[in-house]
């Protein structure tokens, strides 16, 4: 009977915990979600991963990137990307000078562009 109450025991503390690891859990977006939630979809290659641009806020890093193919939207050459804002988990997985990279953005009100679905709106492609 006792080893009984402590496998329910046992596996009521388990099913806390992994309910905790669930909720840290990201959804993620459809790919025709994040299109059609992007302003601007292309292909691109960072050109300076540290872009220092004045619109930039608190902990934000930006890069600039050069549009290689336009896949939605109507940019001009070169278009500056948040990839960091100081929280890890919505940080993008981005970006390296000369990497080359697919991106789902969209424009925020000082003309950056950002990530339509967090960490998962930007994919490196040259690897």
């Amino acid at each position: 009977m006792r080893i009984a109450k402590f496998v329910i025991a046992a596996l009521g503390v388990a099913s806390i915990g992994a309910g905790s690891l669930y909720a840290f859990n990201r959804p993620t977006m459809p790919l025709n979600e994040k299109a059609a939630r992007s302003t601007l979809v292309f292909f691109g290659t960072v050109k300076e991963a540290n872009y220092r641009d004045l619109r930039l806020a608190g902990n934000e890093r930006a890069a600039l990137v050069r549009i290689d193919k336009v896949l939605k939207g109507a940019p001009g050459d070169d278009v500056q990307i948040i990839w960091t804002n100081g929280i890890a988990e919505l940080s993008l997985d981005c970006c390296v000078a000369g990497g080359r990279y697919l991106f789902f953005v969209a424009a925020n009100q000082r003309g950056l562009y950002e990530s339509v679905s967090g960490a998962d709106g930007v994919y490196r492609i040259d690897m």
